[in-house]
């Protein structure tokens, strides 16, 4: 290490990516020597259904994955998400790939394009970011896929989905997306990216905007899912 560097993490010591505990001293990396152990042997989460009954009635979505159970990861996604700590964001789509890369690898191998979920311009002005778009980002330079991160507006400001029942989340969403007319999606195969899967309302409702565009197939990859039966 530097002595540069050295300094640095003696100002700001590094936090794990993940369970956001400080990082030992002498760890050159983004994750806590037990939650290395822990990522090395994760398998990821097929998520096999869509939550509400009146969402899966309507899947426009052909399969989906997700890396850990968002229990595990819940105060990591509240530091990166929340707290403005945006480069937490790179680590966590570097294991989102290595992951998918060892259990799952055609979900990325399989895109044309890979879609962050949008977040409305009033929250992207709160939080400086949209999470979303970091890991989208991130997998893009590693697998070599296209990110666009324009493919599809926030047009409606809408209430937080969490603390929100099923049927409510659903019509959180509605008319809550359109399309950028200036991208074109016909006859691709998307994969929508974002850090958390509940319900699916959301992921769902953009999906549903792709079909509707053009695109033959969306899957989705998240960072974490909230529901995994």
């Amino acid at each position: 290490m530097k002595a540069w560097d050295y300094l640095i993490n003696l100002v700001y010591p590094p936090r794990c990516a993940v369970c956001t505990e400080l990082i030992e001293m002498g760890n050159n990396g983004n994750l806590c020597s037990e939650c290395l152990d822990k990522y090395e042997s994760n398998n990821g989460i097929v998520v096999k259904y869509m939550g509400d009954s009146a969402v899966k009635n309507t899947n426009n979505l052909t399969r989906g994955y997700s890396v850990f159970d968002y229990s595990d990861i819940k105060l990591s996604i509240e530091h990166f998400k929340f707290k403005g700590f945006k480069n937490d964001g790179i680590a966590l789509g570097e294991i989102m790939y290595t992951v998918a890369d060892r259990n799952f690898p055609y979900i990325l191998k399989d895109a044309d394009i890979l879609v962050p979920v949008p977040v409305h311009s009033k929250r992207f002005k709160e939080r400086g970011f949209n999470q979303s778009a970091v890991l989208a980002k991130r997998l893009a330079q590693i697998s070599g896929k296209m990110c666009c991160e324009n493919a599809i507006k926030r047009v409606r400001y809408t209430a937080p989905q969490s603390g929100l029942h099923p049927e409510q989340r659903l019509k959180n969403v509605k008319n809550a997306f359109e399309i950028n007319q200036k991208i074109d999606v016909r006859d691709k195969k998307i994969v929508l990216i974002d850090d958390i899967f509940t319900t699916g309302a959301t992921i769902n409702e953009c999906a549903n905007i792709l079909i509707k565009s053009g695109a033959v197939q969306v899957d989705f990859f998240t960072l974490s899912a909230a529901v995994t039966r």
